[in-house]
């Protein structure tokens, strides 16, 4: 998948952001709790935390951002600068971790460590897509030191608990580069849709790649939810 350097992206082109590889993609039913919104506006799970990105995670957000491999099929580049993440953060939401919309919201992912104390892992890209009410797409990106141990899914399972149970989402979408397997590998496994793909519909870095497109309808995540 990938997204913008900003997060005020307004549809001016389909959103793409790289999920990344986790080690195991569990097919059963999934066995995080739904997420919980917590006073300060965080989502919580059995083992993340998804927040508002601040000022104090700029550091370790263009770090991993800089990295060559995670790079690799978002719309940004590795010489992604503090520059480029403070524009991102002018343009977060408001209020509150659910964008207006045509809005994008970057969620930072927090996880327990082996240590038990908290670290930014990666970060979600939210967005209210415009002129479809109930309507988002999810992005994410989980730095490569934390790859492989299931916070991709876990944030993905949580964020879309919240969305389909508290925040009244009706359709959520996911796309991605066709080359991207860990994702297809990740999205088909918690059961969204493959709903197409543009085939070499998408120039991007130099190239035409080729996009495809997941989604899920809340009732098909109830549903799930209930097997």
């Amino acid at each position: 998948m990938r997204q913008s350097g900003s997060s005020s992206t307004h549809r001016r082109r389909p959103a793409r952001r790289r999920l990344l590889r986790p080690s195991r993609l569990h097919a059963e039913r999934r066995v995080h709790a739904t997420g919980v919104l917590s006073a300060d506006g965080a989502l919580s799970g059995a083992r993340v935390r998804l927040r508002l990105l601040v000022a104090a995670d700029l550091d370790e957000f263009v770090a991993y951002r800089r990295d060559v491999a995670v790079a690799a099929f978002q719309s940004w580049t590795p010489e992604f600068d503090l520059a480029d993440a403070r524009s991102l953060l002018a343009a977060q939401p408001a209020h509150g971790i659910l964008p207006t919309e045509g809005e994008w919201a970057q969620l930072a992912i927090d996880a327990v460590q082996a240590d038990g104390e908290m670290a930014l892992v990666g970060d979600v890209g939210l967005c209210a897509l415009a002129g479809q009410p109930d309507s988002y797409e999810i992005c994410v990106t989980i730095a490569a030191a934390h790859q492989g141990r299931g916070y991709a899914r876990e944030a993905l399972e949580v964020l879309t608990d919240w969305l389909v149970d508290r925040a009244g989402a009706h359709r959520i979408i996911a796309q991605l580069d066709a080359r991207n397997d860990g994702m297809r590998g990740l999205v088909s496994a918690l059961g969204w849709r493959f709903e197409g793909a543009a085939v070499e519909g998408d120039w991007f870095k130099g190239e035409w790649t080729t996009l495809e497109r997941y989604a899920v309808l809340s009732r098909e995540w109830r549903a799930r939810s209930r097997s």
